[in-house]
């Protein structure tokens, strides 16, 4: 029996718990050396000290109540005590009594586990969870998990905030169907069956219909769980509120359509290029340079000119404006598919002013009729011109008020005055005063568009 009790002892010293045992007034008659190394005082210093003086202050009041309790049947909790340096750290303490063999209580005994490590790993998860939660609401993300065969279902808390229902309630299975329209279950359905059935991931997007008829958009995550017989015993996943993400998606396709509506129908031909190479043009550009759409698309635009002047020049004129102004234009030409040469007005900008090799967009005008007319106006300006110098008849041109705009040589001859003192002089200076009202009344006929032509005879002086 004193081998066993040795032994005993020896066992009690040597457990990494502090353990410390109490009398019935709750002063310190053993501690084992776990408890001495743990608190950093000698057995000298403890022995016979009341149990509480190890308590911190805020757990004071406490000390009452394990004894009590302890006596009563045993206690257990967490608290914080004190080491002899002042430094406070939480244990686990476990208290019991211990009777003689009439069963009176002797004495008590107190196994206290410093867990430090463990709280401070406790708190690193409960920040670690809090910016997981903060992370996935902004992110708007939720996780789920079902638990098989049960068909159990857990939430996580933004993953209530996504489908718009009570944190504080089961998960309804029934309630969220409802919000799913009619076309979405079974593709819904297909997903997971197919996840289950083949034990890989699934995603998809689908749509969900809020009690106040709004619409939100959500995409799924999952992969199955399985247990070291191959058997799925649960499945996890995400889901994500990606609204706003997608109705963007959906008016940008509609302004895409939209653009390429106006690209396909409009007058005016339309194109875009990168690096002088044409990625697209419509089908004006096909009408006015007489090629089918893929003889263009991926050719440098170089096909498009006649020389390579033409096309040098475009170059450097067009991207010198695009850098001061933003947007470039010029007048250039074009050679047509059968040879034709084509007067064509180019505007071209960036799709971002700051990288040209996103592209340039441009369009083009066919401008050749108005080029002709200028140049068949020009042709007749230049003959009037001639036949009204060279006139041997007087002609000249005079304002409503009767002073000279123009008039050929042969009106300055025959009346007797220079260039420079005609465009000075008014009709009434001009005019014999006996004959000057006719021709007032006359000159106001024409003016007020009364008559076309008018022939008198008059006076000069």
């Amino acid at each position: 029996a004193e081998k066993e009790n040795v032994l005993l002892a020896q066992t009690v010293k040597s457990v990494k718990d502090c353990i410390s045992i109490t009398d019935i007034n709750n002063n310190i008659i053993f501690v084992n050396d776990s408890f001495l190394q743990t608190y950093g005082y000698t057995e000298k210093e403890v022995i016979g000290n009341n149990v509480s003086f190890l308590r911190s202050e805020k757990f004071n009041e406490l000390s009452e109540l394990i004894h009590r309790e302890t006596i009563e049947g045993g206690w257990y909790s967490e608290l914080i005590n004190i080491k002899k340096d002042g430094t406070e750290f939480p244990v686990e303490l476990w208290t019991s009594t211990v009777t003689d063999e009439n069963n009176n209580i002797i004495a008590t005994v107190g196994i206290a586990r410093d867990i430090t490590d463990r709280k401070q790993a406790e708190k690193e998860i409960e920040e670690t969870n809090k910016k997981l939660i903060r992370a996935q609401q902004v992110a708007k993300i939720g996780s789920w998990e079902i638990l098989f065969p049960s068909n159990e279902r857990h939430w996580s808390e933004n993953m209530y905030e996504i489908m718009g229902f009570p944190k504080d309630i089961p998960v309804n299975m029934s309630e969220l169907e409802k919000r799913i329209p009619a076309s979405e279950p079974a593709r819904y359905k297909k997903a997971m069956d197919e996840s289950l059935k083949e034990g890989k991931p699934y995603s998809m997007d689908y749509k969900i219909v809020m009690p106040d008829g709004t619409a939100k958009y959500i995409h799924d995550e999952g992969e199955v769980i399985k247990n070291k017989d191959g058997v799925v015993i649960s499945m996890f996943g995400t889901t994500q509120d990606i609204t706003e993400s997608k109705l963007s998606e959906i008016a940008l396709k509609e302004s895409e359509e939209k653009m390429q509506s106006v690209f396909r129908v409009a007058p005016t031909g339309i194109g875009l290029v990168k690096d002088r190479i044409l990625i697209d043009v419509n089908q004006r550009i096909c009408e006015m340079a007489g090629y089918k759409k893929e003889e263009l698309i991926g050719k440098s635009s170089r096909v498009l000119y006649p020389t390579q002047e033409d096309f040098e020049f475009v170059g450097n004129e067009k991207y010198r404006q695009i850098e001061e102004k933003g947007i470039g234009q010029v007048e250039t030409k074009w050679k047509k598919k059968n040879g034709e040469v084509i007067n064509i007005f180019l505007a071209s900008t960036p799709i971002d002013q700051k990288d040209f090799k996103k592209g340039v967009i441009f369009t083009a005008l066919d401008i050749t009729e108005r080029i002709q007319a200028e140049e068949a106006l020009n042709r007749s300006e230049n003959k009037y011109r001639t036949l009204f110098q060279n006139s041997a008849l007087a002609i000249g041109l005079r304002t409503s008020q009767g002073s000279y705009v123009e008039f050929n040589e042969a009106y300055s001859k025959i009346l007797g005055y220079s260039a420079e003192e005609l465009k000075t002089l008014k009709q009434e200076e001009l005019t014999h005063p006996d004959d000057f009202e006719i021709t007032k009344r006359n000159m106001k006929l024409v003016s007020d568009g009364k008559i076309d032509t008018l022939k008198y005879e008059k006076r000069y002086r």
